[in-house]
């Protein structure tokens, strides 16, 4: 992309998310759900132990505070940034009792305001697929880890699930355990249809979520930031089945056993000490 559609696209991702801040979790049964938290937990627990003593975490794209929530449940500091003012505002009403809640701020499209900041644990969930340069936001957030310290990059469709679609969204209709009435009343909310005409009419790859790699020729690439952060220590990547809160959750587990249907990534890196 370049530089002018890089503002652009960051400039519209802000947008989005000063307004759905009230609607966010409702529209994202992928992660709102009991399943997805308790993997979520697995992942932290995973690292938990091999932490820098006094760790402080930071939520990176936190919009409502999903990952926040997890950091404090777990006992972790937690400093929780967005690029919406609106998102930063909730998550303050929200967890600012807490007394492992250090800090929330919005940030700018440089990410200057983390500069002065290192952590020991950087979680980034559901977030590059918005960002116009994700290699370069990694590379950055990478240099403000501590020795030692973590960097997860999680829940991002990944290539298996671009290399397949069709195969897939037949897969999550068969999943999908609401009624017929339920699914249909989704496909005709003034959202869909203004994300629909929106991508006859202006822009074929118009995301009314500001989604920007989501596509089979251009999504979130594991191995290429494996690659960029080389000087990091892989410690794991897992390809996993996302759960939807709108899937059967017996006929998940029978599809999430067959390996070809990971579609999601998560990777694990750390700094060396």
């Amino acid at each position: 992309m370049s530089p002018s559609r890089n503002s652009r696209s960051f400039d519209f991702n802000k947008f989005v998310h000063e307004n759905i801040s009230s609607q966010y979790n409702k529209i994202h049964p992928e992660i709102f759900n009991e399943h997805e938290s308790n993997r979520i937990d697995s992942v932290i627990m995973q690292i938990r132990h091999n932490l820098n003593p006094d760790p402080i975490c930071l939520d990176f794209g936190c919009c409502t505070g999903n990952i926040t929530s997890h950091f404090l449940s777990n006992s972790l500091k937690s400093i929780s940034v967005d690029i919406s003012q609106s998102n930063i505002n909730y998550v303050i009403s929200k967890f600012s009792g807490s007394s492992y809640f250090s800090d929330a701020f919005a940030i700018s499209e440089d990410y200057n305001e983390l500069s002065s900041y290192t952590f020991d644990l950087i979680y980034i969930y559901s977030v590059l697929h918005h960002i116009p340069d994700y290699l370069a936001a990694c590379e950055f957030l990478a240099q403000l880890l501590n020795p030692g310290a973590f960097l997860v990059i999680d829940h991002e469709k990944n290539s298996n699930y671009f290399s397949d679609l069709s195969r897939f969204r037949d897969l999550y209709n068969d999943l999908d355990s609401s009624s017929y009435f339920p699914r249909f009343y989704r496909k005709l909310t003034f959202r869909n249809i203004l994300h629909r005409l929106s991508g006859i009419f202006i822009d074929p790859r118009f995301q009314i979520d500001g989604d920007i790699h989501v596509w089979p020729d251009d999504h979130i690439d594991a191995h290429a930031i494996i690659k960029s952060l080389s000087f990091m220590e892989l410690v794991d990547h897992k390809s996993y089945f996302g759960f939807s809160s709108n899937f059967d959750y017996t006929k998940f587990l029978s599809a999430s056993a067959d390996a070809s249907n990971a579609d999601t990534d998560c990777l694990i890196l750390r700094r060396p000490k």
